[in-house]
């Protein structure tokens, strides 16, 4: 039974923080987060790859045992400690600080994806023109041996399985030749393609005008990006179903492949579907909690936002597998020589059809901008994360509304530059090398196990039970204890192993990439995961006395009388051992209920601080209240990415370990990120203070993934690129008619 309980104070935190104006804010930017690119060029792959419907299993079973859960945690660690991903590990376990810093590095690479943005407006800007640019080989970028979207003659193909994606096609090359420009390797970058440039520049001046007052501008730029990406999925819902050819892609995607389930990589790839889609371990979730009030009920927005994400992918599947049966059928060929993932679903397989329905200009539009919209949400969402851990860390220094703006604005500024790299000839091999090496699930995992042992065997899953029963109403079962301390590290570590065992070097479709770049690779991919033990070896040096008094910034945060019990000598020493060497001093009860805890820490010698737990928990005497909240989610990822893998791993046999995978493994996860962002109040570095200050590098670790996740601003360029050419009567990549085109292949 749900305990009355008086509203609680929240957190004290430096400087004025702020909060959001409403829950719908907070809703809908988590939910513009979220549900992004994924959702379209990978869910649907995946569940198609992997068992079609059997994918659904793993996928479903990971989202409540490991999706949620995390989900869950996250957040409600933010919410409690009202800290960044950095400093609210200060209040949880000060050892594991470096899991805020290693975050921190992930963010910073992942700024890269901005570049979807660039791209999808390139697109959007071209979707304007009477003829569409990818639709013909007329133009002065095709060459001589150009096929535009209407050469249906499949005789002379001669049962040519890679049709959609062969690099004679009108679609592709004005990707590969319009938009991209691309050289010859990584090696030779060329000159800066100014129309990138220019969409470059109007992507990272939306993103500054959209957190340049923080949550303020940012939750209601969120009532465009976040809702108006769903009608135009009904739009394109609509249109997909009733194509021709679209039952026949429909049933490859979920036609159950059950013996697809024996396969580990099946249940791994839903596992790494879970993390993505519910932007778990990255640090995001705990800042956005950071920002809720304390009594925010963070248990009932991991349930509604985690199913809204995994029903916006699966949505998203009958999208993707109608148009890939449409093209299919058009062009005589099987579905696997139409199923791709990533940019050549959404900048290649996408555009061709567009200009193959009736409007073609209409279509193209829609789609991309649905795709600006989308990475536009994920992308200022991920920069704020930045900026709100790092603020967090100098909050004397650096927070304030000024300040923010002037952080914001150089912060957009110097990235705006730094990315101008993935603006030339050869900025789409720099985009997917940090695509393959600065951002993957093999940091995510890491970050997984990091932060269950944290909070789990280190703060403890009873105290993160108790937090959160007191801002919620409602406590935690069992359930969730077993998956943060035993399911989720468990199963992230199986899934960080198999990374090492499959690992391939990267190569982009014909191009393999130089013998150097493995190396760079490899020093990108464990930049991050070394952050967290060398905060921990950093921290055990620096700090003054025995090693037992390590995490001088850890907190009680339940006494016994908030816990009801008398903590056992065993808590009692591990505390001591993994936090600084803590007395408690003094608790006091004030007249409106709430427990106002002090303590102090040793210092030097005798000297000893008297610091105030930067959290005043109310207790009632009895019961507490309950506020009933609810939440969902949605992001990119889960549109581009799921469908391929689907038809990858099994068809909808993907499904089963999908659904599993999403149960036991994303929804946990999920739960726990942005319930540790909601507890801290801080970034994905600074809420590592609150929660343990060793693992303070996994923030940084993020921020530089963060960094090379900046050039995904490329898709946005591209998506843009192919808008504009929507535009036209005729879409370009259609025919061959272009000057980009080649010549005509004769027979």
């Amino acid at each position: 039974m749900d305990r009355p309980r008086k509203k609680a104070k929240k957190p004290k935190a430096g400087g004025a923080r702020g909060q959001w104006t409403s829950k719908a804010e907070f809703i809908l930017v988590v939910a513009g987060n979220v549900v992004s690119l994924g959702n379209v060029w990978r869910f649907p792959y995946l569940c198609y790859k992997n068992g079609g419907g059997a994918f659904l299993i793993p996928y479903c079973l990971l989202a409540v045992v490991f999706g949620i859960p995390l989900f869950l945690l996250e957040t409600s660690l933010g919410q409690f400690t009202q800290e960044g991903f950095i400093t609210c590990w200060r209040k949880v376990c000060p050892l594991a600080q470096g899991i805020g810093y290693a975050q921190l590095m992930v963010k910073l690479a992942s700024f890269t994806y901005i570049m979807v943005q660039v791209w999808a407006l390139f697109y959007l800007v071209f979707s304007f023109r009477s003829e569409l640019p990818w639709a013909t080989c007329g133009n002065a970028w095709n060459t001589d041996n150009c096929r535009d979207v209407w050469d249906f003659d499949a005789a002379n193909q001669t049962a040519n399985e890679t049709r959609i994606l062969d690099p004679t096609s009108a679609a592709t090359q004005f990707w590969e030749r319009r938009l991209l420009g691309l050289s010859g390797g990584v090696e030779e970058l060329g000159s800066v393609r100014s129309e990138l440039a220019l969409c470059l520049l109007l992507c990272w001046l939306f993103c500054f005008f959209s957190i340049r007052k923080g949550v303020r501008s940012m939750g209601k730029v969120a009532y465009l990006t976040a809702i108006f990406p769903f009608v135009l999925l009904v739009f394109l819902f609509a249109r997909a179903a009733t194509l021709p050819g679209a039952s026949d892609g429909i049933k490859q995607y979920l036609i159950p492949q059950l013996g697809r389930l024996a396969n580990i990589e099946v249940w791994t790839e839903a596992g790494s579907e879970i993390l993505s889609s519910y932007s778990l371990t990255s640090g995001i979730l705990i800042v956005l909690g950071s920002y809720n009030p304390y009594n925010n009920n963070c248990y009932k927005d991991a349930f509604w936002i985690c199913a809204l994400t995994s029903g916006t992918s699966f949505v998203a599947g009958f999208i993707v597998f109608s148009i890939l049966g449409f093209l299919a059928q058009v062009y005589s060929v099987s579905i696997d020589a139409v199923a791709e993932s990533g940019p050549g679903l959404v900048f290649i397989a996408f555009p061709q059809a567009a200009a193959l329905m009736p409007l073609p200009q209409f279509w193209s539009i829609c789609f991309f901008l649905m795709l600006i919209l989308l990475a536009a949400d994920t992308h200022f969402v991920c920069v704020e994360a930045v900026i709100t851990s790092v603020s967090d860390l100098f909050p004397k220094l650096l927070r304030s509304p000024v300040k923010h703006e002037i952080i914001s604005f150089l912060l957009c500024v110097s990235s705006f530059l730094v990315h101008l790299i993935l603006a030339t000839q050869g900025g789409n091999y720099i985009f997917q090398l940090i695509d393959y090496y600065g951002v993957t699930r093999f940091c995510d995992n890491f970050m997984a196990i990091c932060e269950c042992l944290a909070v789990g065997w280190i703060f403890g899953v009873d105290r993160l039970v108790l937090i959160i029963d007191d801002m919620t109403g409602h406590k935690p079962s069992i359930f969730f204890k077993l998956c943060w301390k035993i399911f989720i590290p468990a199963f992230s570590g199986v899934c960080f192993l198999l990374y090492l065992v499959y690992y391939k070097p990267l190569q982009l479709d014909r191009y393999v990439y130089p013998g150097w770049v493995p190396g760079l690779g490899w020093f990108m991919l464990m930049s991050p995961v070394i952050l967290v033990p060398l905060w921990i070896i950093g921290h055990v040096s620096l700090t003054a006395g025995p090693f037992r008094q390590v995490g001088a910034d850890n907190v009680i945060i339940f006494i016994e009388d908030m816990m009801g019990q008398v903590p056992s000598t065993f808590c009692k020493q591990c505390w001591k051992f993994i936090s600084p060497l803590l007395s408690l001093q003094k608790h006091t009860r004030g007249e409106d209920g709430v427990y106002q805890v002090h303590f102090y820490t040793e210092v030097k010698g005798d000297e000893k601080q008297e610091r105030e737990l930067l959290v005043e928990v109310q207790l009632a005497d009895e019961k507490m209240n309950t506020k009933k909240k609810s939440g969902n989610v949605v992001g990119l990822g889960n549109v581009w990415r799921f469908p391929y893998l689907c038809y990858r791993y099994g068809g909808g046999a993907f499904l089963i370990p999908y659904c599993l995978l999403a149960v036991v493994f994303g929804i946990p996860l999920f739960l726990l990120e942005t319930s540790l962002g909601q507890f801290t109040q801080e970034g994905f570095v600074t809420c590592w203070r609150k929660v343990c200050p060793l693992a303070q590098g996994i923030g940084y670790a993020y921020l530089i993934l963060k960094l090379y996740g900046f050039c995904y601003i490329l898709v946005q360029v591209w998506a843009l690129f192919y808008l504009v050419f929507s535009f036209k009567s005729q879409l370009p990549w259609a025919n061959c008619n272009n000057g980009w085109n080649t010549a005509r292949l004769l027979p």
